[in-house]
């Protein structure tokens, strides 16, 4: 039989090519020819695609009118992936299609974990092909020579009743139908005409807006983060006293173990002395246990996450983990399980010597001892890759020459665990000490014995240690201590995840995913401040929003996840179960009240956008119009009509108004057209501004110049004339922008291609004269250069401006400097430039 095995990504491919012995080849008497997909290539169509083509209307326009969606009405078809340059995956799927088409068995050897999301990737692919011969599973732990081998040769039949692709399929379709909620919040949100700003700006500066959201695992973030940050803004400070017994030399403190309801803590000290205690007691038994603690485990996506709290960005932490998996420096990054199989830790000691370089322990090497499979590290079984470990090793300086600060820590992270749990456990007795005559005070101190995985990395500290065996006997003294009720800790990355995990909700690899999501620029759900996760604008609203549905509550989460991991679920069983969640919380949405006010007490005004007041005017024809009492634009600028502008709007009439000093804004009523959609109202046109904007057509194109080159200094009708005769303009002694000195500048309009391939007249400045310079590209743009370049006392030779234009540097040698005579060498490289962005020749020396 000739198998078609088909890798998740080029370089997993690289990997099965080398275990197997080639791209193409036979093993065990069967041939293989192995290929490869990149990730997700095909996603579900927007909602409107995936109904009858008279249903469309119904499922494109957002609507309380279009909820709840019905479910006879969808097919769940595909649509290639499109990045963002516009390009699609069709041509690696047509690819697929072809490598496989003389094959007898499909191989899904797509990333191998219990999500199921592998599997999923695959099957969309066959599915989309149209494949209908056997398939294959392989399953493997890593993508070494002997897990690939082993997986090639114990590889099992499959189909469409496997429990990861079911799993995974399963999960797409509950999260799609799901949601409904993120487009009920946001059409009840727009019931009040009420906008969220986003930080980022679009095109132009123009603002752009951020959604609601409401699903899984972003409502549950939204909620722990949210119920945190009320119970610390609500955290009222009691103070209470109690008696405790103090040992002067250790400084032990013995105390009661407190439990709701005990009325031996008091309001006030005096109150304290009523327990009628005596002033001194001895200590009495002490109870000794040896105890160990063992090295922290291999690190999750979690752990990967948790470097947000130290400064590092989301989407970079994603980016970088994903890079260093491929490049095969580290294992699967998005798993559940930190245990590895014995085979696997054998070969992370083969790298002991490496990572102990990597950290500059080798004065601590003996200490790295534990060399053989132990627990809690290393299991019989793992599900799926196991926890994220060093797969090889190159040298620091190599490393750091090619990788930046974030796959840095990622890499410094994952290689301490992986040596860490080669090291011995930490070892010490822990003590136990009660009172002779008050046996319920009680204190507990520790010795270590073994600093074990804490000397080797430095972290060695014995002050605290105390031998509990020797304070025996001794004598305590009744003092009283003042404490208090504890505010709740700011919830960070670490605290956060540890909620998540507590309450069994998402993954490791969902959360790796999530989190990062939730804080991207556009979605803006959460942010980093200060040490503490708090909730942007449309997580706050997202938040407030969502406290009574089901979609926001853990119980409800569980259940689901349990639901939708058992594998087994038929589509008609999730329809029926997100449908009956959906149904629940629309309900509450629709019937949500107040939404204005919670929205104006919750978000600082200058991040939301809400429509002006309306007012009507009367038309000659007997009609109303409802217009804007202002005129917002895009740049946060206002202009509130007055009532002379109002009558002539009500006769039909045209105004103008100034809104930038180059912009007009032209307005009368009438018939219009936004997004396709007519209407009778205010019509709106941008126009130049004759005082300070030069405009018109030259040739057939347009131009538009302003008037003022600097503060003091314009273009006159005589020069307007130049330019447009297709003359060069050289005006001396312009101002600076920072006042310190003056400049000559060439002046000339060139004709540019701009957006939709329109072409205009430019207005472009140089610092030397634009007859003597080149035209270059560089980044895809086009830029005028002088070739000339004083140092090398020469013109750049068209090869030099090609590698130049490339990004490349060129480099000289024995320069001679014009005012030391003395020879140097120089880097030279073109960059542009942040003020006028023009390009630039910049130069750099070279140590000799």
């Amino acid at each position: 039989m000739k198998f078609y095995i088909l890798a998740e990504k080029n370089m997993a491919a690289q990997d099965f090519s080398k275990a197997l012995g080639g791209k193409t080849g036979t093993r065990n008497g069967h041939d293989y020819v192995i290929g490869h997909a990149a990730g997700h290539l095909l996603k579900l169509r927007k909602p409107e695609d995936l109904v009858p083509k008279e249903r469309f209307d119904f499922y494109h326009k957002w609507s309380f009118a279009h909820l709840p969606w019905v479910m006879r009405d969808f097919t769940w078809k595909l649509m290639y992936m499109v990045n963002k340059k516009g390009e699609t995956t069709k041509e690696i799927i047509d690819r697929i299609a072809t490598e496989s088409a003389d094959c007898e068995a499909f191989v899904i050897a797509g990333d191998d974990d219990p999500s199921g999301e592998g599997d999923l990737i695959q099957w969309d692919i066959i599915d989309w092909i149209g494949w209908n011969k056997p398939v294959y599973r392989m399953h493997f732990p890593d993508s070494g020579v002997k897990e690939v081998q082993h997986a090639f040769d114990t590889m099992e039949i499959v189909d469409r009743t496997d429990k990861a692709y079911v799993r995974s399929r399963n999960r797409r379709i509950w999260d799609y139908i799901s949601m409904q909620l993120t487009e009920a919040l946001n059409v009840k949100l727009g019931e009040y005409g009420i906008k969220i700003k986003s930080k980022i700006k679009g095109k132009g500066g123009r603002q752009k807006f951020v959604n609601l959201r409401a699903g899984r695992l972003k409502s549950m973030i939204l909620k722990f983060i949210g119920d945190r940050l009320a119970e610390r803004k609500n955290f009222k400070k009691k103070s209470y006293f109690e008696n405790r017994y103090y040992e002067e030399n250790s400084g032990l403190v013995f105390s009661r173990k407190y439990t709701d309801g005990d009325e031996w803590r008091y309001d006030t000290p005096e109150e304290t002395q009523n327990e009628m205690l005596p002033q001194n007691d001895v200590i009495g038994e002490v109870k000794a246990v040896a105890k160990e603690k063992t090295p922290e485990e291999l690190p999750l996506g979690d752990d990967l996450v948790a470097l947000i709290d130290k400064g590092f960005d989301p989407e970079q932490i994603v980016r970088s983990a994903q890079k260093l998996k491929d490049e095969g420096f580290i294992s699967y990054h998005r798993t559940n399980d930190r245990h590895i199989l014995a085979n696997q830790f054998e070969e992370l000691v083969e790298l002991k010597d490496s990572l102990i370089a990597w950290f500059g322990l080798e004065s601590q090497a003996e200490k790295i001892n534990c060399l053989t499979p132990r627990k809690p590290y290393v299991a019989d079984s793992i599900d799926g890759h196991g926890g994220i470990r060093v797969l090889k090793m190159v040298q620091p300086v190599e490393f750091k020459m090619n990788h930046n600060e974030t796959e840095l820590a990622i890499y410094d992270l994952v290689a301490k665990r992986s040596l860490m749990i080669m090291c011995e456990n930490k070892k010490y007795i822990s003590y136990r000490l009660s009172l002779k005559n008050n046996p319920n005070f009680e204190a507990t101190c520790k010795k270590v014995t073994n600093f074990g995985f804490d000397e080797v990395f430095g972290k060695v500290n014995s002050k605290s240690d105390l031998d509990g065996e020797m304070l025996q006997g001794k004598t305590v003294t009744l003092t009283i201590e003042e404490g208090s009720n504890t505010m709740p800790a700011k919830l960070n990355i670490d605290r956060l995840l540890e909620l998540l995990k507590k309450k069994n909700i998402g993954t490791g690899a969902s959360r790796l995913q999530a989190i990062p999501e939730a804080m991207s620029a556009g979605s803006e759900l959460i942010e980093y401040k200060n040490g503490e996760l708090i909730l942007s604008p449309a997580g706050i609203i997202s938040y407030l929003m969502s406290q009574n549905l089901l979609i926001s509550d853990w119980h409800t989460t569980q259940k689901l996840n349990e639901f939708l991991d058992s594998g087994n679920k038929t589509i008609e069983q999730v329809y029926e179960s997100v449908m009956e969640l959906v149904n629940h919380d629309l309900t509450i949405i629709k019937g949500l009240t107040g939404v204005q006010e919670l929205v104006t007490n919750h978000v600082d005004a200058n991040m939301l956008f809400i429509p002006t007041e309306k007012i009507s005017i009367d038309l000659p024809d007997g009609r109303e119009v409802k217009l804007p009492k202002k005129y917002a634009w895009s740049n946060g600028k206002e202009h509130v009509f007055t009532n002379e502008e109002l009558e002539q709007l009500s006769n039909l009439e045209e105004i103008t108004f100034a809104m930038t000093p180059e912009v007009n804004i032209k307005a009368k009523i009438g018939e219009g057209n936004v997004n396709g959609r007519d209407y009778f109202g205010l019509i709106t046109e941008m126009v130049p501004n004759p005082e300070n904007i030069y405009f018109g057509e030259k040739d057939d194109f347009p131009y538009q110049i302003r008037k003022k080159l600097t503060d003091d200094r314009v273009i006159t009708t005589d020069e307007l004339c130049q330019l447009l005769a297709g003359q060069t303009l050289k005006i001396d002694n312009l101002m600076k922008k920072d006042k310190s000195g003056t400049y000559s500048a060439y002046f000339v309009l060139e004709l540019e291609e701009k957006s939709e391939g329109k072409k205009y007249w430019i207005l472009n400045r140089y610092f030397t004269d634009p007859n003597k310079m080149v035209k270059v590209v560089f980044k895809k743009k086009n830029y005028s250069l002088d070739p000339y370049f004083s140092p090398l006392g020469r013109k750049f030779t068209s090869e030099e401006l090609e590698t130049l234009s490339a990004g490349k540097a060129l480099e000289f040698y024995d320069l001679v400097s014009k005012s030391t005579k003395k020879n140097y060498n120089a880097k030279v490289k073109f960059m542009i430039d942040s003020q006028y962005h023009e390009l630039k020749v910049n130069m750099t020396f070279i140590k000799k």
